[in-house]
């Protein structure tokens, strides 16, 4: 099986760049079978290239209610009732640009024919790394697996996919198309996908 990690991340500082790049070394040295993708919207550090087989740096992903702003993305925020005025304050969130990451690897590794692939955070913990076997076995006979958190939500700092999930979601790049579950929350918006 043509295997493709797409690893996402954004290191805006000295300790997240540190991990990112302990990360990319452990993923390296365990996973040297499949294609190694990192996928951001901050400009990479040199060292990362050292890591990965494909380095995708997209300039600018929009980050909601800051970049893209409309009656979805109102709906992520908080209220604050002082005497009781409400006061709403919409907040920015990154799910979007996140995902746009994710679909950047993806057009990628379809590109180069992978037949699945393994989405990560840069900040999963080592389980997720030495999970990736068992979910390619799993993909034998599935389309996704995810795993759960918090009772009701999807994980999606970790999960795997075949082919025809991955074009599926990444169908979904565009805006009009996210936001279709009237969802702003990552998690929720795969979830109705799923």
């Amino acid at each position: 099986m043509n295997h493709c990690i797409i690893i996402t991340g954004y290191p805006d500082n000295k300790k997240k760049l540190k991990n990112l790049l302990e990360f990319s070394n452990t993923v390296k040295s365990r996973k040297n079978n499949c294609k190694l993708c990192y996928s951001s919207h901050l400009k990479p550090e040199s060292k990362i290239y050292d890591f990965y087989d494909y380095v995708i740096y997209t300039k600018k992903n929009p980050i909601l209610n800051w970049d893209l702003i409309d009656d979805v993305t109102h709906t992520f925020g908080i209220v604050l009732s002082v005497n009781g005025q409400k006061i709403y304050y919409p907040q920015p969130y990154h799910g979007y640009a996140h995902h746009l990451s994710i679909c950047d690897g993806i057009s990628l590794g379809l590109n180069l024919r992978c037949n699945s692939f393994t989405i990560m955070n840069s900040d999963v913990i080592d389980f997720c790394i030495e999970s990736i076997d068992n979910h390619i076995s799993l993909l034998l006979n599935n389309i996704s697996t995810f795993y759960t958190y918090n009772n009701d939500k999807i994980n999606t700092e970790f999960f795997s996919c075949n082919k025809d999930f991955a074009n599926f979601l990444y169908l979904h790049r565009y805006y009009d198309l996210y936001k279709k579950f009237n969802l702003v929350e990552y998690e929720f918006f795969m979830k109705k996908m799923i």
